[in-house]
């Protein structure tokens, strides 16, 4: 019995591969991280696109936030450990760029920088995040929100207009970017993508290069089907799965109609 269940399955699987190759041209061997990358692309020209001109005006006048705030980078371990991982972030882009010094940088050298500042906040929000998450203790939660505290009032300097004229570009970058990185976020995940808002999703698409596009959607189709493929009644699920509209929606947008339609067909049948 064992046997006869563990080919059928073994069989399910095969069948899914051949439906995806024949309908879509995907092989759902390939994995998730050509998706990542592609995603990972936009966001990084998307950056550019937001902040570019927040970085060019404040080339123009240095960064001005409180001596209290720069005590912190000394005193505060919270502040001082999401400064080193900031600083070792601009280390490594630096590196990326060919810069010879990249690695001899110290905090001391970035301090006035725009960019320095602008890391450091985004590292505050990160930490923030993955200490807050409800599977954590109440301690971290708890260390999670004064690491977040830090960080809005770190925002709060580099957003007031009185201390900076590119704060308020500043802020409505950072909004912006914020908003698109969760849905990119969610879209790495494909469980996320049959719910998100195809109206979203054609935001992101529409930013993707021609290989982009194709490496979103082989990995993102193959790991749908593959985690249908995983369960023990594989044809169910697959029904079960494409019985959501939105995920019909959003494969279509994916896919191009034509090909999302003949896939669903053929996953019902």
């Amino acid at each position: 019995y064992i046997g006869f269940f563990t080919d059928r399955k073994s069989g399910q699987r095969k069948r899914i591969r051949s439906i995806m190759q024949d309908e879509t041209g995907i092989d759902p061997l390939k994995t998730r991280r050509t998706a990542q990358e592609a995603l990972e692309g936009v966001r990084d020209r998307e950056a550019r696109a937001l902040y570019g001109p927040v970085r060019e005006a404040a080339q123009a006048e240095p960064v001005n936030v409180s001596m209290g705030m720069r005590m912190m980078l000394k005193q505060d371990p919270d502040m001082k450990g999401a400064a080193d991982d900031a600083l070792l972030s601009m280390q490594r882009r630096a590196a990326r760029e060919g810069r010879q010094d990249a690695y001899d940088m110290t905090i001391g050298d970035v301090e006035d920088s725009f960019e320095f500042w602008h890391e450091l906040q985004s590292t505050l929000r990160e930490r923030a995040s993955q200490l807050g998450t409800p599977t954590r203790t109440g301690t971290s939660r708890r260390a999670g929100g004064m690491v977040g505290s830090l960080r809005d009032d770190l925002m709060g300097e580099l957003t007031d207009p009185r201390r900076h004229s590119w704060g308020p570009a500043y802020e409505k970058a950072t909004l912006k970017y914020r908003q698109s990185s969760e849905v990119i976020e969610a879209l790495k995940d494909s469980a996320e993508f049959a719910k998100t808002d195809p109206a979203d999703l054609r935001k992101i698409m529409s930013g993707l290069s021609d290989e982009e596009r194709t490496a979103f959607a082989t990995g993102t189709v193959a790991d749908l089907l593959y985690k249908v493929a995983g369960q023990s009644d594989t044809s169910n699920q697959a029904r079960s799965l494409m019985k959501s509209t939105r995920l019909k929606e959003n494969l279509a947008v994916l896919l191009g109609e034509g090909p999302a339609a003949k896939l669903i067909d053929r996953l019902e049948d």
